[in-house]
């Protein structure tokens, strides 16, 4: 015993002879408040990790009233490590938590006091959510939340991110509302509402009546979301639920109700330390302020840095700091000597952060200084002409530094502000060998090979249900990698079947893929290789279609698994153990979710499924990719305590802030705490500074790897007017840059192979041009070859059963009623109530009711908001037809909604039924331009209308071509574009008919758009897994 005592004594004085004296001070001054401000490097765990050996060492307190607080679990895990190592076993009885893990600790020592449930669990997002939803879809009409459609996952988010708030924050809901009630009545007196002039309609001095308005109805959203929280709160409870936050409120509000419970703790825990304090929120703060509450001079010992409080998008708050400092009066001792980064690198970093005025500094603050060894270097700030340049660059110096300088390869670090920029540089250095590792956050519902599998999931249950009616999943399903049909043969098959007619009641299962999989003449017909495949997938899918009642799900699934030779293919794979820990993430989820429910069904999973997706929510699973020896590829987030000799920080691109909650809070209430957005970004790029010890390059490239222009970013910006930093352009040689050339992240591709030509010459001779089958090859020639040559059948969605209910019930009252008449809404009702129903197979039951009731109300408000506009109608036209018509031999045709003959000439009028707004609606009726050299769809398709208008013998001429939107806009509006139409215009669509007909004679297939979401592009990527095609999750 004595010998060990002896040992960690030793061991002890070691660590306390490295301190310097600002580092001895903080250590040996055990009582009252202290604050610590330590810069990056400047050795705060180990000031931490040797005050508390400190304390047990001079008998100053027993191990087991310490506590120490941390951020992160990591954190915690670090300090009990590092303590094991000076005092050895008495490191175990030391309470180091994070702020969670303490009140968790609490409520599970004290279940009687929290009268928590035996079943109580926390919350997963999908129940946040539908408890939310089911609120929302209680509204009344009058309610400033309330969507006719019933759609609410938009303003979910908002709401939980408000409800969040409110928990971290530790705020009172009620007094959030007294203050925005009493904001909206403030507004009154903002000059920004308030005319300075007398005007026409208005005097000085009046209100401005509709700005005033729209900047309450804001404040009217929070105060309506507000009267959501204690029935969210209830309805957790109800369902034995509780929120992350929620552990920590939990303690708070019985801490300051029982004063015995309270008094036990703070009995327990007399000396208290807490790291990272920049990064805690205000229920973090009220926990510690009660812990220390009872002593008018509390030990407690927090340690911080203003100017490294980068997580106040998960909540922290750096006024924190000042409040504690203002309340508690602490002895503040600032740690400025660094051990890790030379001087230059130091200079560079203070210029760059001194720009920021929220920081906790005081008057005669001294900057950080190095106490290095190393040899001092000046940042560089190295500037390309190309994204390819910037990562072949990077690549070529980490490779030299590895064979060159010998630096280790675990000492070189490539930092980025988003996951997804790690790809291109993990993808060079794989292709040159170096080693690498990445720890990114996949969604697993979104890989290729996951939604794979829950589509044959999906067709399993669909047809059971609906036998031989769902060729348009099973048609996904032969494109998998794992099902070895060539694209030609898939097509062929459903050339052959168009020819299939229907004579009698089998002609359904006649024209069915499954069926015929297993018809071998049928196959023999079509030119069909791998004829056996086929028949042994037909003999597979109808096994388990009949079968799959007897199975659990679990089962079912692992039948697939190996039944379609999943397993088979994964292990064939280069990352066969990334791929089968994916399969495995999916599989453990669904088994959890057969825990919660025993009697879980397909269709229960597809719901689940769903409902995740439509909320946008996701089934992480982490992928780490290397370890050890191996260069670093991290976020700045996640490398933030960690320091490396070589530090590159890429992509340093201007990026456009995402962040909107939507909730507006009154003054004195933040999201985010104090601030402005642009000193925290500035934050977080000091923290990826100041992980270089020695060679520090920042980047960025003028080009993306599309070619498209990209803008500095702020922090670029500002870094290339300090002296402290040497500015270069790199210039690739063209020879290096074709030999080094990335390509993109997509392995093995199913060879795209077409039809046979005299199938593809039968179809086109018919065939004739229509807007939609122009548009189509225009974006995507591989999506044209598959829906309107091959004609896969497609599912039915939502969108295109509204819209097609509401043009028909558009033409059914127009065919009646002239255009300038009041609505009959009755009629409009009934219309539209038997139309939406002839399309009720493209709506859930809940879909269904939704887009009833919207439909109901938008159809007579559009109306009755137009009327006036159409009075100038002499006769209308519903559903023209446009066939047989010639543009310079190519064969045209069309459909249009409506035609108005006016006096002088005619208005085309085509009705949209999406959102008058959002991202690319502007685009959409622009023309050609740098940005869209093709110009946008709903310009081209009033160009070629008026095309197909040209082709009429008594041809009148357009006054007015109009896209009128029959959803409103969110404030209520009606909106109606018009595209001018002429003949220069006339020609550039007239040459693109010409050019994408020659194109679609010539059967040029073969390229497509590449884009990410096509559907048709990623059939014939089924071939393996499309690394593009993986989303990744990032952290904010």
């Amino acid at each position: 015993m004595e010998k060990n005592r002896a040992h960690y004594l030793n061991l002890f004085n070691t660590e306390f002879e490295k301190l310097n004296d600002q580092q001895r001070l903080a250590v040996e001054t055990t009582e009252g408040p202290v604050m610590v401000v330590a810069g990056p490097g400047t050795g705060k765990t180990q000031v931490l990790s040797t005050r508390i050996a400190y304390i047990i060492k001079e008998g100053i307190a027993e191990a087991d009233n310490i506590l120490c607080l941390t951020y992160t679990e990591a954190g915690a895990f670090a300090m009990q490590k590092r303590l094991y190592g000076i005092i050895g076993q008495l490191a175990s009885k030391i309470s180091i938590h994070t702020f969670h893990s303490f009140c968790n600790r609490v409520i599970s020592e004290n279940p009687s006091t929290f009268n928590i449930k035996y079943d109580y669990r926390l919350a997963e997002k999908i129940d946040e959510y539908e408890i939310l939803e089911s609120l929302l879809e209680e509204l009344t009409e009058t309610d400033v939340l309330y969507r006719p459609d019933q759609r609410y996952e938009s303003s979910i988010r908002g709401i939980l991110e408000l409800f969040q708030t409110i928990k971290k924050e530790n705020w009172d809901p009620d007094y959030l509302k007294k203050s925005i009630i009493k904001q909206i009545e403030d507004l009154k007196f903002d000059e920004k509402f308030i005319y300075q002039r007398n005007g026409k309609n208005y005097k000085k001095g009046d209100l401005k009546i509709n700005d005033y308005n729209k900047e309450c109805d804001k404040y009217r959203k929070t105060l309506s979301a507000l009267d959501l929280y204690n029935s969210y709160n209830e309805n957790l409870r109800k369902q034995s639920l509780y929120d992350f936050n929620d552990l920590i409120n939990l303690v708070i509000q019985e801490f300051q109700k029982n004063e015995q419970l309270l008094g036990m703790y703070q009995e327990k825990f007399q000396y208290i330390l807490v790291d990272e304090f920049q990064d805690t929120n205000g229920s973090q703060l009220e926990i510690l302020k009660l812990l220390i509450s009872y002593w008018e001079n509390p030990n407690v010992f927090v340690v911080g840095d203003s100017d490294q409080a980068i997580f106040r998008f998960q909540g922290a708050n750096i006024a924190n700091l000042k409040n504690f400092k203002n309340e508690y009066l602490p002895l503040t001792i600032e740690l400025v000597e660094n051990y890790r980064s030379t001087q230059q690198i130091l200079s560079l970093a203070e210029e760059f952060v001194s720009l920021n005025k929220d920081r906790m500094k005081e008057e005669n603050y001294q900057s950080l200084h190095s106490n290095s060894n190393l040899v001092d270097k000046r940042p560089e700030l190295r500037i390309y002409t190309t994204a390819y340049e910037e990562i072949i660059d990077i690549a070529d110096q980490i490779q030299d530094a590895i064979q060159v300088d010998k630096i280790a390869p675990e000492k070189i670090a490539v930092l980025f502000r988003k996951n997804s920029d790690a790809e291109p540089i993990a993808k060079e250095l794989s292709m040159r060998n170096i080693p690498y590792s990445f720890s990114k956050e996949i969604n697993v519902l979104k890989h290729p090979l996951i939604k794979s599998i829950f589509l044959i999931l999906e067709y399993l249950e669909a047809e059971y249900k609906n036998p031989y009616q769902n060729d348009h999943i099973l048609y996904e399903i032969l494109h998998a990698p794992y099902i070895d049909l060539g694209t030609r043969g898939i097509g062929s098959i459903a050339m052959s079947l168009r020819k299939i007619e229907k004579t009698e009641s089998e002609a359904l299962i006649n024209k069915s893929i499954r069926y015929i999989l297993s018809d071998k003449a049928f196959l023999e017909s079509a030119n069909v290789e791998n004829q056996e495949v086929c028949i042994y997938l037909a003999k597979i899918l109808n096994s388990l279609i009949q079968e799959k009642q007897y199975y659990t799900i679990q089962i079912l699934i692992e039948k697939i698994l190996y039944d379609f030779g999943i397993i088979k293919f994964i292990l064939n794979e280069s990352d066969s153990m990334e791929l089968l820990e994916i399969v495995n993430s999916f599989f453990e989820y669904v088994k959890n979710l057969s825990a919660k429910n025993p009697d879980i069904t397909i269709s229960t999973i597809e719901e689940h499924i769903r409902k995740l997706q439509k909320y946008n929510l996701t089934i992480p699973f982490i992928n780490i990719t290397g370890n050890g020896q191996f260069v670093r590829l991290s976020t700045i987030h996640s490398a933030k305590g960690l320091e490396f000799r070589n530090v590159y920080i890429i992509n340093n691109v201007k990026r456009r802030n995402s962040n909107s909650y939507g909730f507006k809070l009154p003054q004195g209430f933040s999201y985010r705490g104090d601030g402005v957005d642009n000193e925290e970004d500035r934050r977080l790029f000091y923290v990826g500074l100041t992980r270089a010890e020695q060679n520090l390059k920042v980047s960025f490239a003028e080009t993306d790897f599309n070619g498209k222009s990209k803008e500095r970013s702020e922090e670029l910006l500002e870094l290339d007017v300090l002296p402290n930093i040497q500015k270069i352009k790199i210039k690739i040689p063209a020879e290096k840059l074709q030999n080094g050339l990335i390509t993109r992240l997509s392995f093995y591709r199913k060879k795209h192979e077409l039809i046979h030509e005299e199938k593809i010459d039968n179809f086109l001779e018919n065939f004739e041009l229509s807007v939609t089958s122009l548009e189509k090859f225009l974006r995507c020639p591989i999506a044209f070859y598959y829906e309107k040559i091959l004609r896969v059948p497609g599912a039915r969605n939502v969108y295109m059963g509204f819209g097609k209910a509401v043009h028909s019930t558009l033409e059914d009252y127009y065919r009646k009623h002239k255009t300038t008449e009041e609505p009959n809404y009755n009629e409009l009702e009934d219309l539209y109530q038997k139309n939406l129903h002839s399309y009720s197979s493209h709506f859930t039951k809940e879909e269904f009711k939704g887009y009833l009731q919207l439909g109901k109300e938008v159809i007579p408000k559009f109306i009755l908001n137009f009327k006036d506009e159409w009075k100038n109608t002499v006769q209308t036209k519903v559903e023209v037809d446009f066939h047989h018509r010639f543009y310079k031999d190519v064969p045209i045709s069309g459909k249009l909604d409506r035609i108005d003959e006016l006096a002088e000439g005619i208005r085309i009028i085509d009705y949209k039924t999406g959102n008058s707004e959002g991202t690319g609606k502007k685009d959409k009726i622009k023309g050609p331009s740098e940005r869209d050299p093709i110009g946008g769809e709903y310009w081209r398709q009033m160009i070629f209308y008026a095309i197909l208008n040209d082709t009429e013998l008594k041809r009148k001429e357009i006054k007015e071509g109009l896209f009128y939107y029959i959803i409103p806009a969110k404030d209520g509006t009606y909106k109606k574009v018009q595209i001018p139409i002429n003949d220069n215009d006339k020609e550039i669509v007239g040459q693109q008919i010409t050019l994408v007909y020659s194109k679609i004679k010539n059967k040029e297939f073969k390229e497509g758009c590449n884009l990410e979401d096509c559907r048709w592009c990623n059939y014939v990527n089924k071939g393996s897994i499309n690394e593009n095609s993986i989303e990744i999750v990032e952290e904010y």
